[in-house]
């Protein structure tokens, strides 16, 4: 699914970045926005099963899209 929020390039290197595939562990659920050229991938969600993958990917973009 597609985010309607668009994900702005890295604010290391520039580079596209996507929504890596959600990380299960034990009960958990984590998704991070990753740099596709060098990595960077500062924010992670842990997410709630009650939220759709749409809604879990609009708040990582949200925190990815910050910029100081």
């Amino acid at each position: 699914m597609e985010s309607k929020i668009k994900l702005k390039p890295c604010p290391f290197c520039g580079d596209e970045a996507y929504y890596r595939t959600p990380i299960h562990k034990g009960c958990e659920v984590i998704m991070m926005v990753e740099c596709k050229h060098c990595g960077a991938s500062p924010y992670a969600v842990f997410l709630s099963d009650v939220w759709s993958e749409d809604k879990w990917k609009e708040a990582i973009a949200e925190m990815w899209n910050r910029r100081s």
